[in-house]
């Protein structure tokens, strides 16, 4: 029994980790260590549409407003498949 839950949790976990290696990490997207210098808006708008492209499924991008300088502001809802379908019913709850 024990053996089969061992297993069964290697297949989960080898499937979660190969599925969130399909997106770039933010230092792969925006080719160097991120925080080690200045990176503009439009490169971190651009990362983010990236990452919403690439998984769909567990991330929505929603525009709030604008800045003064004509630039989206963004929101980003990262969450499970089944929580981002019941994304205004947790809202409500919240």
């Amino acid at each position: 029994m024990n053996k089969k839950i061992v297993v069964f949790l290697f297949f989960i976990c080898t499937a979660y980790f190969s599925f969130a290696q399909t997106i770039k990490s933010p230092d792969e997207f925006l080719g160097y260590p991120l925080g080690s210098k200045y990176t503009p808006h439009h490169k971190i708008v651009s990362y983010f549409k990236y990452a919403v492209a690439a998984i769909p499924q567990m991330m929505k991008l929603d525009q709030y407003g604008e800045t003064n300088e004509g630039r989206p502001l963004l929101l980003a809802y990262i969450a499970s498949a089944e929580n981002l379908a019941k994304l205004e019913d947790i809202r409500k709850n919240n």
